[in-house]
């Protein structure tokens, strides 16, 4: 190699091979690509590729396709084994193939390849097939879980459960409205320049005076009759919601006809407690009146001095859902229901009973304390009973419960089973539930939770193995521990 150099020019170089004056760049491409090719030119030479065969079949006969059409034939590879033809010819006709031919060995390689891969493939099969057995047998528990076999349970339908949300904003703005009729007086002053044709339709209201119309309550206020407010916030008298009418009336519990089974368990009763157990006797007719007269709020007083002497379905939990109790609980409990609760029978703030009306779309009426004459020492204290027309039977009760948290999410004595939300089984509130519809002889519950912010109702079913599980447990409980110590205190 030779250096040029020209002036103040960049330095170049002179290939020896084919003499040209190239710079430093130039010079060292096109020194790599002779070290690479074998010449000077910067092109790389083309490698000459064998042409792909296809194998297809046409009108019975087997043939090579390739990406020439020439028919020239092809030559064995290059490792000595058989060529691709001669493979085709052993696979078409096998009788012109000896056994120590190496188109045979071709033949058996692909065989077993092809085998191989048949095995494989299977395998992935049969482990799809599995995991399908595995969802197709959850699926099928799940589906046993949710429509269980049991012969006492299985006409009882899923849970109904409806979820509703408060609304805290408008709650209070409840007073009185401004006087229609000043309303009215002003809009006449305002377009009294307008010929009548042309005024609005609100300015020619209220022309023949108040007199002739007649007035309704509402939430808001007093308001005329067929006005928006009179049938969409009516003002509903204490203890009754009735969104649906020509409804039947509500029937008095117990229900008639409903009877419990005799206690199961044996005892020998003192005179003190025979005496007891012949006070807190009562009929049907006398435990229906009780109850129709317990209804209102302000009957607390009356109400209580029917369920002092009673165990309430309230405290049922308290027995049923722990498996011991402790030594002092039945001479504290009586002496908490001897003195009576301090607090209102009714924690709900106003409209709550309306809230639920119109999420469920039925009828509501408050509940009064409920005896049954074949158990009189057992007692029950729903917050009301319902109709509900799309439900069979149509009558139900309702218990709701109040809660200091901001959604019904975060309470802990609901779960969610087979997609459906519930009360868990050992949670008083599922025993109470059951202990009221033991005692009122109704098949369903709507159970409400109140949150901050929203709230939930579940409806319950009657459960007949619950409810001989509690007759049983109270029964033992109310005479062996419960009585012994509430006679010793009235005695007192």
């Amino acid at each position: 190699m030779m250096e040029v150099s020209r002036g103040t020019k960049p330095r170049r170089r002179v290939c020896e091979h084919c003499n040209k004056e190239l710079c430093i760049s130039q010079y060292t491409k096109h020194k790599q690509s002779f070290k690479e090719h074998g010449a000077c030119d910067s092109k790389p030479k083309k490698v000459e590729t064998k042409p792909k065969k296809v194998m297809a079949r046409k009108h019975g006969s087997t043939k090579v396709l390739s990406g020439n059409t020439s028919t020239s034939s092809l030559p064995p590879s290059d490792n000595g084994g058989p060529s691709d033809e001669q493979i085709l010819t052993a696979f078409t006709d096998p009788s012109k193939v000896q056994d120590g031919d190496p188109a045979a060995l071709g033949l058996n390689q692909l065989v077993q390849q092809f085998t191989q891969l048949t095995s494989t493939v299977n395998q992935q099969l049969a482990a799809v097939n599995s995991k399908l057995l595995v969802m197709e047998e959850r699926m099928a528990a799940y589906e046993a879980k949710a429509n269980d076999d049991d012969e006492e349970t299985s006409i009882y339908r899923e849970p109904k459960v409806s979820i509703g949300f408060r609304d805290t904003l408008r709650r209070d703005l409840v007073g009185q409205l401004p006087d229609p009729w000043e309303f009215m007086f002003r809009m006449d002053n305002v377009y009294r320049a307008m010929k009548p044709e042309n005024r609005p339709f609100v300015s020619t209201m209220g022309k023949t005076g108040s007199s002739n119309l007649t007035m309704v309550e509402c939430e808001f206020g007093t308001v005329p009759k067929g006005s928006v407010l009179s049938y969409q916030r009516p003002l509903f008298p204490p203890g009754k919601v009735n969104l649906i009418s020509n409804a039947p009336p509500m029937p008095a519990l117990p229900l008639d006809g409903y009877r419990l089974d005799p206690p199961g368990c044996s005892f020998v009763p003192t005179a003190r407690e025979q005496f007891h157990l012949n006070s807190i006797a009562i009929s049907l007719y006398a435990a229906q009146k009780i109850e129709e007269g317990t209804r209102e709020k302000g009957s607390r007083v009356d109400q209580h001095q029917y369920e002092k002497l009673r165990f309430s379905s309230a405290r049922f939990g308290k027995v049923c859902a722990q498996k011991s109790l402790m030594e002092g609980y039945p001479e504290q409990a009586a002496r908490s229901a001897l003195k009576g609760s301090q607090t209102p029978n009714r924690k709900m703030e106003s409209g709550t009973e309306v809230e639920y009306c119109r999420l469920m779309h039925v009828n509501y009426t408050s509940c009064g304390i409920v005896i049954h004459p074949d158990a009189p020492w057992l007692c029950a204290t729903p917050d009301g009973i319902v109709y509900d027309p799309y439900e069979e039977p149509q009558f139900g009760i309702t218990l709701m419960k109040c809660m200091s948290t901001n959604s019904h999410t975060e309470c802990s004595y609901l779960e969610v089973d087979v997609g459906h939300i519930q009360i868990k089984k050992n949670h008083q509130y599922h025993w109470e539930v059951q202990g009221q519809l033991l005692v009122t002889g109704m098949q369903w519950c709507d159970f409400v939770v109140l949150a901050m912010d929203d709230f939930i109702v579940v409806r319950v079913r009657a459960d007949a193995k619950v409810h001989r599980e509690i007759r049983e447990r109270m029964d033992h409980f109310y005479f062996d521990k419960y009585m012994p110590k509430l006679v010793a205190l009235t005695s007192t």
